[in-house]
């Protein structure tokens, strides 16, 4: 099995750098043509490869691979059309893959992945509606993921969840009131 590692190139593509012999060498060509599927967010999660991509008829979409063009397969289309669902921030958490992505009708919530289909579901709609919560800046730390979000009443706070929607919960409102906290940059440290 090749380590894999993202490279991005002018045309960006999915690629890895294999050992032993060495090199850069192309994985798949998701979007064939100039404009390239620009693969980013990159994570290993289940001994596969999972990024956000764009194969240039659904949008930005959540991806995997092993490594090999035959096994690089869209995960879901979270957000039909062409529209992008436009994953990020993901984080490996408790066995799934948790991940901001918007799905057109709930704003940019919460969701979470077991990498399959059937087993990528919204999480927690923290701003009720079609509002953007935008969790982000993701950290796991004491069995819980902590992250910044904002659920229309309180401005960007700090929240935590279990993985579940009832474990999911503010944890301090650092700047009481509809003013945002502005939580950036979660790190663990030892």
């Amino acid at each position: 099995m090749h380590q894999i590692r993202g490279v991005r190139q002018a045309v960006p593509s999915v690629r890895a750098l294999s050992s032993p012999a060495g090199g850069t060498t192309l994985v798949v060509n998701i979007r064939p043509g100039a404009d390239g599927s620009d693969p980013s967010d990159m994570i290993v999660f289940d001994d596969r490869l999972y990024f956000r991509a764009n194969d240039g008829t659904r949008g930005y979409e959540l991806w995997a691979t092993d490594g090999t063009a035959a096994s690089t397969t869209l995960v879901t289309n979270i957000r039909t059309g062409v529209d992008s669902s436009f994953p990020q921030n993901l984080t490996v958490f408790d066995g799934r893959l948790y991940f901001s992505t918007n799905d057109g009708s709930g704003g940019n919530e919460l969701w979470a992945t077991d990498g399959t289909a059937a087993g990528t579901t919204l999480v927690a709609d923290i701003w009720l509606g079609p509002e953007h919560s935008s969790p982000g800046d993701m950290a796991v730390f004491n069995n819980r993921l902590y992250f910044g979000s904002n659920d229309g009443t309180r401005g960007h706070e700090f929240w935590a969840t279990d993985g579940t929607a009832a474990g999911t919960t503010l944890v301090v409102d650092s700047r009481p009131g509809a003013d945002s906290s502005s939580l950036r940059f979660l790190t663990v440290l030892p």
